[in-house]
């Protein structure tokens, strides 16, 4: 009998991706990675992501509790498991590449 019987099995492009984008406050790299970051996520996951910005001047606990040291960085909560990457995301090829996208049969874009 098949373990997965009765449930249902999301196709990647059904995935809705949860991201946490540690930044401070209005520099110009955390600027840039949330630029980046809402293009990246309208180019590869429209309309099936959130994103949550985090200034860690503002909220320095929620940076620990995901034991970022680093920003910018987002933190990739769901689908799991949670993913970081670190930078201002200026490397598509890169946030694809760690978000398993180019599975989905998308080009480098």
């Amino acid at each position: 009998m098949n373990s997965d019987a009765g449930q249902k099995v999301e196709k990647p492009e059904q995935v809705h991706y949860s991201l946490i984008l540690f930044v401070i406050s209005e520099g110009d790299h955390s600027k840039r990675a949330r630029e980046n970051l809402e293009r990246l996520c309208e180019q590869w996951l429209p309309q099936r992501h959130h994103i949550k910005v985090v200034d860690v001047v503002e909220d320095f606990q929620t940076a620990l509790d995901y034991n970022i040291l680093l920003t910018p960085s987002v933190v990739v909560t769901s689908p799991e498991p949670l993913k970081i990457i670190h930078g201002d995301l200026s490397d598509a090829r890169k946030f694809a590449e760690v978000l398993n996208l180019y599975e989905e049969g998308k080009d480098d874009r």
